[in-house]
């Protein structure tokens, strides 16, 4: 089937063009020459590619796949966006792209802290209005090292026991309880598809949503749903 091309053209260097295929039962492969279809999901080949990026095989099967994913598709946006349409405030919410983008990654960083520090993991300590917030290049080099330090990631490190607070109160109060990095990696996961979902409402206000991969902002459990049932939520 035909693509739908973005409204940015892809000979723009360094872009990325995240078309979406008309037909909704193939996902989109993405590079720098544009968007190629790809296998229909549930095919062999098919599973081994995420929102249109290849992920290697150390990644299938695990909650490490997830984390990429989402990371991926944020990537794709911050290629596809520039830097004013990366900072504008949305009127109702006051919130931004880049406000969406470094509040999620703010939690991984976080969670990699921990990791790295051997120290409690504190998702709420966090500054805002930082490079990442206001600059593309800056939100793309710290995917790049999320990346990969979720690459390096091995299976007992996922099993690793760590110590987690949150806020729970507007006092300042915290709670603090015991987990592991398998979980704690789910949970950054899990918290970036939310905030994912406010980027693409983001991008319809702003009439760009082509930049949004098909499945943006879709929970696993949503895109599970859909591929089992017409296709409707």
């Amino acid at each position: 089937p035909p693509l739908k091309r973005c409204r940015r053209a892809v000979d723009q260097p360094g872009r990325i063009c995240s078309s979406v295929l008309a037909d909704p039962t193939f996902h989109i492969s993405v590079s720098t020459d544009g968007a190629v279809p790809s296998s229909p999901p549930g095919s062999a080949e098919g599973a081994a590619r995420l929102h249109g990026v290849f992920i290697s095989e150390r990644e299938a099967d695990s909650v490490v796949s997830a984390a990429s994913w989402v990371l991926r598709q944020q990537n794709v946006i911050l290629r596809g966006i520039n830097k004013n349409e990366y900072g504008m405030k949305s009127p109702p919410t006051a919130s931004s792209i880049g406000g969406h983008i470094r509040h999620s990654l703010d939690h991984f960083q976080s969670l990699f802290t921990g990791i790295k520090e051997n120290s409690t993991i504190e998702y709420d300590s966090r500054e805002r209005g930082t490079d990442i917030e206001l600059m593309p290049s800056a939100a793309e080099s710290a995917i790049r090292e999320l990346q990969e330090s979720i690459d390096q990631l091995t299976e007992e490190d996922l099993k690793k026991s760590i110590k987690c607070a949150f806020m729970v109160a507007g006092d300042g109060a915290t709670s603090e309880f015991d987990s592991n990095v398998r979980r704690e990696l789910f949970f950054c996961t899990h918290h970036a598809i939310h905030h994912n979902a406010f980027i693409k409402v983001l991008t319809l206000e702003m009439g760009i949503e082509e930049v949004c991969p098909a499945e943006m902002g879709l929970a696993p459990s949503t895109i599970s749903f859909m591929n089992s049932s017409d296709g409707n939520m």
